[in-house]
């Protein structure tokens, strides 16, 4: 089994998560091969054409810049493997590094 955490570097999003004081389970709007939805009208056309519930609950700050989106690493061997490089590859490769030193896995 695996699973995927994300800790935003946004924080506007950070904050809001200190306020619940619990992690916010979702999953990403943006589709496999797609471009990014980082406009308000765009992702709620997604939902909208998509059949969600019409709860959704959209917290906006605007347009965002476009993304590669998050990088993507597989723990699951005793070597990390990058799945996918995102924006923020270079802290992820530090990340990785640190938890070597630390002989964490």
């Amino acid at each position: 089994m695996l699973i995927g955490i994300r800790i935003p570097d946004h924080q506007p999003i950070k904050k809001f998560i200190d306020f619940l004081k619990f992690p916010i389970v979702s999953t990403s709007v943006n589709l496999t091969g797609n471009p990014p939805l980082n406009s308000d009208d765009k992702i709620a056309g997604f939902i909208k054409n998509s059949g969600f519930s019409s709860e959704t609950i959209i917290i906006s700050e605007g347009e965002l810049d476009n993304s590669k989106g998050s990088t993507i690493i597989d723990l699951s061997d005793e070597i990390p493997r990058i799945v996918r490089e995102g924006d923020d590859l270079v802290r992820v490769q530090k990340f990785i590094v640190d938890v070597q030193k630390k002989n964490l896995w």
